[in-house]
């Protein structure tokens, strides 16, 4: 588990091979794959253990764990206060 310092973001760039999914099932899940991994993110106001919560309660990961690719689930929470990321969990489930 860690907290960024204050100030600081994640930027996300494209990378050659990569493939990204939306869902409709939430407007904060993104999906990440690369040849060895599937990444899956979950943003939220609040707690970064919530946004990870969701993605465990709702098995947003499921299709995935049938390849034989590494699964890594990310819930990432915001601060409202200070508008800016407060803290995300990293969490790997083998596929």
């Amino acid at each position: 588990m860690s907290r960024l310092p204050s100030g600081s973001a994640i930027i996300v760039l494209p990378v050659k091979g990569c493939q990204k999914e939306l869902s409709l099932k939430s407007r904060g899940c993104g999906v990440l794959r690369l040849a060895n991994f599937s990444c899956l993110f979950e943003f939220k106001l609040g707690t970064a253990e919530k946004a990870l919560e969701q993605i465990q309660d709702k098995k947003y990961y499921e299709k995935y764990l049938s390849s034989d690719k590494q699964v890594v689930l990310v819930g990432v929470g915001f601060d409202v206060k200070e508008k800016n990321i407060h803290r995300y969990i990293v969490q790997s489930i083998e596929g």
